[in-house]
């Protein structure tokens, strides 16, 4: 049976980062996809998107709140809305900023119980099946009133069959240009996490410990599997580095025009290597 009667994950920003146009929140779609066999109900609340706040989806039966804290940005929204998160709730944080420190959200916000660092569907995953949190890599938590921080995780393999949750999206997202809606679907796609490179100036090439994360990447057909399933007509792959394997490029390419798929995408790409 389920283990949680309703699960809400919650994007708790009201401004967008910049304005190149509103992205789904798909690392907490990603989440999203992790929590989902273990909960009876679920939402997933964009609250760029939303008039309300946080506490207006609550119900009764509310037991699991997960917060994507990715930015330093609108912290005065941010923090009442952790602070609204019942105290009955296992409330979890992730995402890269509450990476950054998961001491400061344990000590400040009471009613937080849990900060996964990194990637979190696999200790997302274990944190639901009820694994002794002293036992789960990549967590922070409390312990007769200490704050513990566990060893880091070691990320393997990305999985070909993880995909957000996109049927929980709430509201459609659109490409915007200085705030007016383009009209046109956006969506993003993740085909590969980490970046083999060591630019000095790149923030995301370590983690908040200044620990390298392995490039690993999903297969072309997997890739182009979930294009095919993706309504928008322009999408942006989340990738660090879309090109480090060019031969894997090739390959999405090809089957990108078997299967006579047409959109229009974007990507981080470096010249040197994308030449071809």
């Amino acid at each position: 049976s389920a283990k949680f009667k309703h699960a809400l994950c919650v994007y708790p920003y009201r401004r967008e980062l910049n304005e190149a146009g509103f992205f789904p929140p798909m690392g907490l779609e990603f989440i999203a996809a992790a929590i989902q066999p273990y909960a009876e109900s679920l939402d997933l609340i964009d609250l760029r998107k939303e008039p309300a706040r946080m506490s207006n989806f609550l119900r009764p039966q509310t037991d699991l709140v997960c917060f994507s804290v990715n930015w330093d940005r609108d912290q005065d929204f941010l923090q009442a809305e952790l602070r609204s998160a019942p105290a009955g709730a296992l409330t979890v944080v992730g995402g890269r900023h509450a990476t950054e420190d998961p001491q400061r959200w344990l000590a400040e916000f009471a009613n937080v119980d849990i900060v996964v660092r990194g990637d979190g569907e696999e200790a997302m995953d274990e944190i639901c099946r009820g694994v002794p949190l002293e036992q789960i890599a990549g967590v922070s938590f409390r312990k007769d009133g200490q704050i513990v921080h566990n060893a880091n995780r070691t990320l393997g393999q990305l999985p070909d069959d993880l995909y957000p949750r996109r049927t929980m999206r709430r509201r459609k997202y659109y490409a915007t240009v200085k705030g007016a809606s383009s009209g046109v679907l956006v969506d993003g796609l993740a085909t590969s996490r980490g970046c083999p490179f060591n630019c000095k100036f790149c923030s995301f090439n370590l983690n908040p410990w200044g620990e390298k994360r392995k490039w690993t990447a999903r297969s072309p057909e997997s890739v182009v599997d979930e294009l095919a399933e993706t309504e928008a007509r322009l999408v942006g792959f989340s990738d660090d580095l879309f090109t480090h394997d060019m031969d894997r490029v090739e390959r999405i390419c090809e089957l990108l025009i078997a299967r006579g798929i047409r959109k229009r995408y974007f990507a981080n790409a470096r010249l040197e290597i994308a030449n071809r």
